[in-house]
């Protein structure tokens, strides 16, 4: 006879992908004690989750902490209040190992990259602009490293060269739920060993700055679309410079017959074809590139 078990766990999040990852391992049977929910006095991160989104989708008997996402003693006060339990974290910044050793909890961690391929920041977006379609969630045992810990499970998913980040985020956010579900079958026969990371594959991203939203029109139509699409709404948009003055730009749209006219054909990279005013009052400019030409909606200038 197969001994089961059911465990009893608390949330760190700061987004709905964590509230989805929690509610599948409580789909799966297992029990979710309380929720500490992120904040900063500085900026909330993009997407964060108010304690009345939290509060409205859970029990109103599972307690939601507020904790400072820069003051680790916070986390450190919260997770000693439950000893002995499983940790989900879905948390922007890494959790010092001294939070990791305070109590005899099991802390579980997740990445949207195939670890150890795509550690560190901003992976969605940097799996747009470098044309990564296919992926996967992968959950781990934190350690103190950077998303270095023994894989737990994983969940395969592909992007849309169509949508936006937008998308993608909401993408991922439901796949999370399936994941949950995942590690929670896998845990009613007891916490896996779980397996080593390879060595031999390990990339990092870093963080990505006000000088990477910059365009250069020496990339190509597709490229310049999907670098828009990484940065666009809810997140700080892509900017160019045209003609000595900097734009920031809400949209891209391709432009396959800019090129028919050998006047715009012999034009130089960031030259302005053309512009018009869209119905909704939008400024678009056609701008030439690399191997083509491109729409760029202009949102305002910095």
């Amino acid at each position: 006879m197969i001994n089961v078990q059911k465990f009893n766990f608390i949330l760190l999040t700061t987004s709905q992908a964590g509230v989805n990852l929690a509610k599948g391992l409580q789909r799966a049977g297992h029990q979710l004690l309380a929720i500490g929910r992120g904040y900063s006095s500085d900026s909330e991160p993009v997407g964060a989750i108010t304690s009345l989104g939290l509060s409205s989708q859970f029990s109103s008997d599972i307690p939601i902490s507020n904790l400072s996402l820069d003051i680790s003693s916070d986390i450190t006060v919260f997770v000693s209040s439950y000893k002995s339990c499983l940790v989900l974290i879905s948390w922007p910044k890494i959790i010092p190992a001294s939070v990791l050793s305070v109590s005899n909890s099991c802390f579980i961690g997740t990445h949207p990259t195939p670890l150890p391929l795509g550690r560190g920041r901003h992976p969605l977006h940097w799996m747009r602009v470098l044309g990564l379609k296919r992926s996967q969630i992968t959950a781990f045992f934190l350690d103190p490293g950077v998303d270095s810990g023994l894989i737990l499970a994983s969940l395969p998913y592909k992007l849309n060269p169509r949508d936006s980040i937008k998308q993608d985020l909401a993408l991922v956010e439901r796949k999370y739920f399936i994941l949950g579900f995942i590690i929670g079958i896998k845990l009613w026969f007891g916490i896996p060993k779980g397996r080593l990371q390879g060595s031999k594959f390990v990339t990092v991203w870093r963080k990505r700055n006000q000088l990477d939203t910059k365009i250069d029109f020496r990339m190509s139509p597709e490229a310049i679309i999907q670098h828009v699409k990484s940065f666009s709404s809810p997140f700080s948009l892509a900017s160019c410079e045209l003609n000595g003055t900097v734009f920031k730009l809400a949209s891209a749209h391709r432009a396959p017959f800019a090129l028919s006219a050998k006047k715009n054909r012999w034009s130089i990279f960031g030259s302005i074809l053309k512009e018009y005013i869209d119905k909704k009052g939008g400024q678009w400019v056609l701008v030439r590139c690399y191997g083509g030409a491109v729409w760029l909606q202009t949102k305002n200038i910095l």
